[in-house]
């Protein structure tokens, strides 16, 4: 009864401290300062875009605090700093798990079965998300110019080179051959996923039986947070996750197993490299390569640490004598000056406080899935406190420590929900708060489900069965999910697969564009025969890459020159381009018919004029340009 006492001492506490956070939440404000001067969501309310972060992390530190001084109140028999930090490592494991690696091959055929048997999408361009990268990489196959050519936010990678790329392999500079490579993206982002919860599965104290129950159990829970979407993407773990993903995979094996000091030069490597690919997600990473350091010279492991600094100093000599001291110096501007000094006024909302409806401020209230999303970080911490400081004689101190790691990520991530909270982000930044619960929970289940297990040759009864289920469960979800008049049943495509990729990536862009703006880009095109760029007053970038001209300035979708000072850069680039024409926006309502998500027609993006948020360019161009013509 005491021990239920103590329990329910501790749920108090904790939950009060959560409703403490929630009452807190609106009234902690930082002093309102938009130096840059950028109109947005956040300067027309005068709210500082700090703010979202603070109240985050106090909201957090209540909640967590609470709960580890209560555990350490009323619960006894608590794990100690030295049990915590300095486990004994695992030592290399010969044992050849020889069901549980069938398991494994039964899952990857399944993901390579689905990527190989759907139906590669036909739907229109997406001219905001596609058009992100398309134009940028168009504009370095004409001009040689990576972040010097375009002022891009995501990543040299996800903005020039994965187009550039596929478009190499392929042969072919089409929609098709780029929107190909990024169904192959995300294949290999299901591969890694795969060969994470493989390695945690085989590190597992247990039996070969509960290390394929859970092994099974995450790895459906993982996979089933990536899907195969591209652009306006409903995914949780995305592509852009690789770095993440492959972060986790490295860190595993120093952290939990002797003589693996070579990942850690591997872990250095991915410091440059991860923020090419993707800028928010190499942030995260370098921030988790420092806190490695960190641990590790606590735990005076010195030659892990030179290797992570060696990998870590090539990594950056490799990227800034690969790319040149122009486009590096480019890189660390554009990027130092989007992720620090503009983002937050840029496209931050004032996010939602936590269980309270109609809150926040953005492009739509989304104060149910804010605390969806901040409940699974929540839940994910607690559970991470309580597997650190509870004693258990089965305890695996080592596991339990990577699995902090895993919520490190999961913490860090969450920042692009503080940012833009909408639907879309605020999903995938619970992707690995979800991942986290799953693997604890999961353990627990997996041990009684083998318990139960006692047949004969269970393990080869286990995987059969198994495989049997996932690959006719495929077949059947595949058929009927990607059937349609465009393409073939999925066991249709599997065999056909080879003349399907030929014909995909040789498909003339206008498939992939409404009827009805093919006579703008020939009537453009015609026009401007005497303009060696094109320009764009609009938030449709894909307009670049469809005339097949260069850049007239950086900035191939004009929300990005927001800022007063990109604002006055763009004025100057264009005037010095001489270019006699500028594409505007249609009316919204005719637009919409024919383009898909963000980008249609005269996107008022968090309904903002544009005659309020480019006020500097507005003017100039109502100045110096006169109307043309309007077409369709």
């Amino acid at each position: 009864m005491k021990i239920l006492s103590n329990n329910f001492k501790i749920f108090i506490f904790t939950f009060t401290s959560m409703l403490l956070g929630v009452f807190l939440w609106d009234k902690i404000n930082l002093p309102y300062s938009n130096p840059e001067n950028i109109y947005g969501i956040l300067s027309i309310n005068k709210f500082s875009p700090y703010n979202n972060d603070l109240r985050f992390l106090t909201f957090i530190s209540l909640v967590f605090g609470t709960f580890f001084l209560s555990l350490i109140f009323y619960k006894k028999n608590l794990s100690n700093f030295k049990e915590i930090f300095f486990f004994k490592k695992k030592e290399e494991s010969i044992k050849n798990y020889k069901y549980l690696n069938i398991t494994f091959l039964i899952f990857l055929t399944l993901i390579t079965f689905e990527l190989l048997s759907m139906s590669f999408p036909l739907g229109l361009l997406d001219f905001y998300h596609e058009g992100e990268w398309l134009s940028p990489a168009k504009n370095y196959l004409l001009t040689g110019e990576i972040w010097s050519g375009a002022y891009f936010i995501h990543g040299g990678f996800f903005d020039v080179f994965n187009p550039v790329i596929a478009w190499k392999i392929f042969g072919n500079e089409t929609i098709g051959s780029s929107r190909l490579f990024i169904l192959i993206l995300i294949y290999f982002t299901k591969v890694f996923s795969l060969v994470l919860t493989f390695k945690i599965a085989k590190l597992i104290k247990s039996d070969e039986t509960t290390k394929i129950v859970y092994f099974a159990l995450i790895t459906i829970s993982i996979l089933a947070l990536s899907e195969y979407q591209f652009g306006h993407s409903r995914s949780y773990i995305r592509y852009t996750d690789l770095p993440i993903l492959i972060f986790l995979i490295f860190s595993m094996e120093i952290i939990l197993k002797n003589n693996k000091n070579h990942y850690g030069f591997l872990i250095g490597l991915i410091s440059s490299i991860s923020i090419v690919f993707a800028v928010d997600r190499g942030i995260y990473v370098n921030v988790l390569i420092l806190f490695l350091l960190a641990y590790f010279l606590l735990r005076k492991e010195f030659q892990i640490v030179i290797y992570i600094l060696l990998g870590i100093f090539l990594s950056w000599v490799i990227l800034y004598i690969t790319i040149g001291s122009k486009e590096f110096n480019y890189f660390l501007k554009n990027t130092y000056q989007y992720a620090i000094l503009f983002k937050g006024f840029i496209d931050s909302y004032i996010y939602p406080t936590p269980f309270m409806p109609g809150t926040g401020c953005g492009l739509c209230f989304q104060s149910l899935r804010a605390t969806k999303g901040i409940l699974a970080l929540i839940i994910s911490g607690l559970l991470i406190i309580y597997s650190l400081l509870i004693k258990n004689e089965k305890k695996d101190y080592s596991l339990v420590f990577y699995f902090f790691i895993i919520f490190l990520v999961a913490l860090l991530t969450y920042k692009n929900a503080l940012g833009r909270s909408d639907a879309a982000h605020i999903r995938y930044s619970m992707s690995f708060s979800i991942f986290l619960i799953c693997l604890i929970f999961f353990k627990n289940i997996s041990f009684k489900i083998s318990q139960k297990l006692n047949l004969h040759n269970v393990n080869l009864i286990f995987v059969t069965g198994l495989s049997v289920i996932l690959l006719s469960s495929t077949l059947i979800i595949n058929s009927i999910y990607f059937k349609g008049k465009d393409s073939p049943k999925s066991i249709d495509n599997l065999i056909n697969i080879k003349h399907r990729l030929k014909e995909y990536v040789k498909l003339s862009d206008k498939k992939f564009l409404h009827h009805k703006l093919l006579p703008v880009i020939e009537y453009y095109k015609q026009i401007s025969d005497e303009d060696n760029c094109v320009q764009t007053y609009t938030n449709e970038p894909a307009w670049v890459y469809l005339t097949k001209k260069r850049m007239c300035t950086q900035f191939h979708i004009v929300w990005f020159a927001t800022p007063e000072k990109q604002q006055k850069k763009f004025i100057n680039e264009f005037s010095s381009s001489n270019a006699q024409y500028i594409l505007m926006d249609a009316p919204l309502a005719n637009a919409e018919k024919y383009q898909p998500y963000g980008g249609a027609g005269k996107l008022l993006i968090d309904g903002i004029s544009y005659e309020k948020r480019y006020a500097l360019i507005d003017q100039y161009l109502k100045k110096n340009f006169k109307f043309h013509k309007n077409i369709n």
